[in-house]
Order: C-alpha cells, then sequence, then structure tokens
C-alpha cells in the first residue's frame, strides 16, 4: 500500500479495511510531480535556514550587522538588478523545470557537491574529495571546470569555462560564432549533463567518455525539439556544432 499512497484521512486504518472497504475514500495519491519539484525547492530553502532562540528581527543577508530599513533594501535592490538578470536567464530558457532548478542551485552556489556537503556537516573530511582526482576537494568549481571530465568536454566545444564564468550559462559560449538566442540553454543543458556524468561515476561507477556526454546532450535536444519550435534554426544551428565534435 505504502509504494501507491502517501497516507490515509481516517484515524485507526487497517490494511484489512484496505482490502474490504472503498479505497478512494481513504487514502490519499502521493505527490504529482509539480508538487514533488516544488517540494525539492522548499526544501533546498530551508536546508539554509538555522533557526535560532529568540526575537525575530529584519535585517538584509548582506548586512546582517544592520537594522532592516527601506531604503537599504531599495538600494540593494537596484544593486544587485544585473546579478537578477542573470538569475532570471535560467528560468527563462525552454528547458525542463529539473533542469532550471539545478542552474538555479549552480548559481547560487548551493549544487550538493562533496565539499559542499562537507560544510553542512552531512559528509567527513575525508570523503569529500573528487572521484577523479583523490587529493582534490570536490566543490563546484573543480566540477565544472577543473576536473578531467569538464576540461574534456569545454576543451573540445572551445569553450572558456573558469572560475568567474561556470555559474553563469549566459557567460559560457560567447567566443562561438553560433547564434546566441539559445546559447544560455545550450550551456545550461552542458553543465547538466556534465553534473549527470559526475553523478554516473559516483552513484555507478560509470565512467562517461566526453563524446557519450556531448551525445546525451545531443538526445536531449532532440527530445526537446518542440519547445523550440519558434526558435527551431538556433536550435538546430547548436546541435549541428555540437555533432561537428564528436
Amino acid at each position: 500500500m505504502s509504494g501507491l499512497y502517501s497516507h490515509n484521512i481516517k484515524p485507526d486504518f487497517f490494511v484489512h479495511e484496505a482490502t474490504t472497504s472503498r479505497l478512494a475514500a481513504q487514502l490519499r495519491l502521493r505527490l504529482t510531480r509539480v508538487a514533488t519539484e516544488e517540494l525539492t525547492v522548499l526544501e533546498e530553502l530551508l536546508s539554509h535556514f538555522n533557526p535560532e532562540g529568540g526575537l525575530d528581527h529584519h535585517f538584509l543577508t548582506h548586512r546582517p550587522d544592520k537594522a532592516f530599513s527601506s531604503k537599504e533594501a531599495l538600494a540593494a535592490f537596484h544593486g544587485s538588478q544585473s546579478a537578477n538578470q542573470l538569475a532570471s536567464s535560467i528560468w527563462e530558457t525552454h528547458l525542463s523545470n529539473k533542469v532550471k532548478f539545478f542552474g538555479w542551485l549552480l548559481y547560487h552556489g548551493h549544487v550538493n557537491s562533496r565539499a559542499m556537503l562537507h560544510s553542512r556537516h552531512i559528509r567527513s573530511i575525508e570523503d569529500s574529495f573528487c572521484e577523479h582526482c583523490p587529493e582534490t576537494l570536490e566543490t563546484d568549481e573543480h566540477i565544472f571546470t577543473q576536473c578531467p571530465t569538464a576540461i574534456s568536454i569545454w576543451g573540445c566545444l572551445g569553450i572558456d569555462a573558469n572560475a568567474s564564468n561556470f555559474r553563469y550559462p549566459a557567460h559560457l559560449g560567447q567566443e562561438l560564432e553560433i547564434p546566441h538566442q539559445v546559447q544560455t540553454d545550450v550551456m545550461l543543458l552542458l553543465l547538466w549533463h556534465i553534473w549527470k556524468a559526475r553523478n554516473a561515476m559516483l552513484f555507478e561507477h560509470k565512467d562517461q567518455t566526453t563524446t557519450e556526454t556531448i551525445r546525451r546532450v545531443i538526445v536531449d535536444m532532440e527530445a526537446w525539439q518542440m519547445r523550440y519550435r519558434r526558435l527551431n534554426l538556433y536550435w538546430q544551428a547548436w546541435r549541428d556544432f555540437l555533432l561537428s565534435r564528436l
């Protein structure tokens, strides 16, 4: 029963009753896909919240030592507009929600690398090194710019990914002479598959080649082609570019 339903609405509900009465009236289905994605976002936000005893007080995150004021809030808003535009560019892509959410986590430095989990006291320091590079802490910067997997992929595509731009898909691939209308989408998809290649190595002990990873990007581009029907020429141009690098 637990594999199909999350809970029931009747106290003291027993398996015998479930098999002899109207199930639909007593049981509730598990969360929908959309609800599950929303719950994931909420859990990620709450994971950075550490409640403390005492009275609540308001402050801006960049100035926790200063009392909150509308003037300070307005100044912070205007000062962060360019950063907000970079974050918005992730949500404005036509990719799936899971890829957008990954991009949002990467942008804010919240991807669950081993080093990040160590900083949250979830992993020991001994278990926080890269699977490929046993003497290097697995930070997000290492995963996406310094690890041999990432270096090989970016090098194959002629893209300069470094510590200053890897969090911002809109800043990657600008050196390529390809229409930039869907550049952010393609760069975010590449980052997503570098992350998936890392997970395959970590959890399945599969070491994907550069060619395999790029092929997986192309497969997703073909599967999501209808999302880009109004931008099809640009989407195909990037797909053809990736194919040419295999």
